[in-house]
């Protein structure tokens, strides 16, 4: 189709792509109980400083200090992994500590994310140059079991933040929002606002079979000399972050290397 000889029929190459998808449910919250100052440029750097010469304040931890995975209706294992942030986002800083922008609101939020996700999509080239861009469809939520584990996600962050002991922290709901209440309604919502976890992989499986695309040594299938060693081997995606599994995997492309 794109005039590129082929080496080794492998179909499966760029299957199989998948991903942690996540929401958030977020409250506006008095200024004082978050980390709403410290996105302040300023404030931010004499925080950095602090951390960096006396070892003290709140730069010196991960601001993600509480989390949680929770089992979902008939789940045998947990299915969803949350994480509490103290801030509606610690990406952003705010440059003009004086001026009112989309940023400048003090508030809190939990994330909810699928563990084991069930939708799967593809990576494919569009041409024969490395410098064509590739196309990357990952169907998040396609498979509707993925939509409806993060509206019960949803529904148990919002039971826990009605817990009495948040009275005094939490003021209005930002999202999903007040007037999101029907199950239709909460299914537009995570339709619209679910995003990327930013854990992709699988779409170099690995497995015994003749049709994955490396075997258990990492080696590609049909091809010698090349291995894979990142988490496009992954068969399924782990329940929780892929960093360390990652990590493994370059760990024992080493050893094999090393053999």
């Amino acid at each position: 189709k794109l005039n590129i000889a082929v080496v080794v029929d492998s179909p499966e190459v760029g299957q199989n792509l998948h991903d942690h998808v996540l929401v958030r449910v977020s409250y506006k919250a008095p200024e004082a109980v978050t980390l709403h100052n410290l996105t302040r440029i300023d404030k931010a750097s004499l925080a950095f400083i602090r951390s960096w010469v006396f070892g003290t304040g709140p730069m010196t931890v991960f601001p993600l200090e509480a989390g949680a995975f929770i089992r979902t209706k008939g789940d045998e294992f947990p299915s969803i992994q949350s994480h509490f942030l103290p801030a509606l986002s610690t990406a952003t800083l705010r440059f003009n500590p004086f001026k009112n922008n989309t940023n400048n609101i003090s508030g809190f939020m939990a994330n909810a994310s699928v563990m084991r996700p069930f939708s799967r999509g593809f990576i494919k080239i569009t041409g024969s140059s490395l410098k064509d861009p590739l196309r990357i469809i990952v169907n998040y939520l396609k498979d509707e079991r993925d939509l409806n584990k993060l509206i019960e996600a949803t529904d148990i962050l919002r039971d826990v933040f009605s817990q009495k002991q948040f009275k005094n922290y939490k003021q209005e709901e930002l999202s999903p929002g007040k007037n999101i209440k029907t199950r239709n309604e909460l299914s537009e919502w995570v339709r619209g606002s679910a995003g990327t976890v930013h854990h992709l992989c699988g779409s170099c499986r690995m497995g015994i079979d003749l049709g994955s695309v490396v075997n258990p040594e990492l080696q590609v299938r049909g091809v010698e000399g090349l291995r894979i060693a990142d988490a496009s081997v992954f068969p399924s995606i782990t329940s929780g972050n892929t960093a360390a599994p990652s990590m493994m995997i370059g760990i024992k492309a080493a050893e094999f290397l090393m053999r």
